[in-house]
């Protein structure tokens, strides 16, 4: 496959990605930076992302299984998320916290155990959509080199 061809390959799964509400235009706004940014710019970018995201919500499970749980932590690690996922475009992760700081507010472990479910349930459905995406740019990078 040309490099052209999996440019459009590319943009075509970013399409369907937004199409189905996973991302917004934050997304590719982000890949637009890459131009800016150097050949891998945007493949760091999304796996520092995935990594990132990992990180915190298995914090938040770790605060939500303590019996007394540290709901200050609990909404720093909500806002670090909520940010790196508004920043990339990934906005149901970052409606998901929105929930989940709803949730905070209320005092709620259930709540946040609930929520918490469904950031991850959202997480690991972008996730696997953004494999393909990697692979395709893994492709473009390696006919930069």
């Amino acid at each position: 496959m040309d490099q052209e061809a999996l440019k459009q390959l590319l943009f075509d799964a970013i399409q369907r990605l937004e199409n189905n509400g996973l991302i917004d235009y934050h997304f590719r706004e982000c890949y637009l930076l890459k131009e800016d940014g150097g050949t891998r710019f945007f493949f760091d970018l999304i796996s520092n992302f995935s990594t990132d995201v990992g990180k915190v919500v298995k914090q938040m499970g770790k605060t939500l299984n303590q019996p007394h749980v540290d709901l200050s932590e609990m909404n720093e690690l909500c806002i670090k998320l909520k940010g790196s996922a508004a920043c990339i475009g990934a906005c149901r992760i970052s409606a998901a916290c929105s929930n989940l700081s709803h949730a905070i507010e209320k005092e709620s472990k259930e709540g946040c155990l609930q929520v918490l479910n469904d950031i991850k349930h959202e997480y690991k459905n972008l996730q696997h959509r953004l494999s393909e995406i990697l692979r395709v740019e893994q492709e473009l990078i390696s006919r930069y080199i």
